[in-house]
């Protein structure tokens, strides 16, 4: 029996598998335009996209500490899964799509990052003012 990957997520939060977007099946093939814009956005409007995002679709309930830290978790995982066992070395014909699928994990990284801090009432400014401090 194979368990589909969205089955009960899907129910309780609408997400499956055929509305995910995936910048590596985009049309210019390795997720370019999308990429370029998600990097220009900055900091603050990722975080207001993401918080509206949540907001339009009800999603609020799900916000917590263990749900986000989880998913973070997850998202870490596919990222591990993008460059297990390719080495240094990557085909140039293989370089362009590693490079979008990292991105697309990094940014899913940096998103769920931003919710966990925002939710649980951390600045991020001051995270990586802190830390910026503990470095000196």
């Amino acid at each position: 029996m194979q368990i589909e990957k969205y089955t009960v997520f899907s129910r309780s939060t609408g997400i499956t598998q055929t509305n995910q977007v995936n910048i590596c099946d985009s049309a210019d093939g390795g997720g370019r335009e999308w990429l370029a814009a998600f990097l220009s956005m900055g900091l603050s409007r990722v975080t207001e996209k993401s918080f509206a995002f949540v907001r339009a679709r009800n999603w609020q309930s799900f916000d917590t500490l263990d749900n986000l830290a989880l998913a973070l978790c997850s998202e870490a995982g596919e990222l591990a899964e993008v460059v297990a066992w390719k080495g240094d070395v990557v085909a140039s014909s293989e370089e362009r799509l590693l490079r979008a699928r990292l991105a697309q994990e990094l940014a899913d990284i940096v998103i769920l990052l931003v919710r966990l801090v925002r939710v649980n009432g951390i600045e991020v400014a001051e995270l990586v003012r802190s830390a910026r401090l503990r470095l000196l």
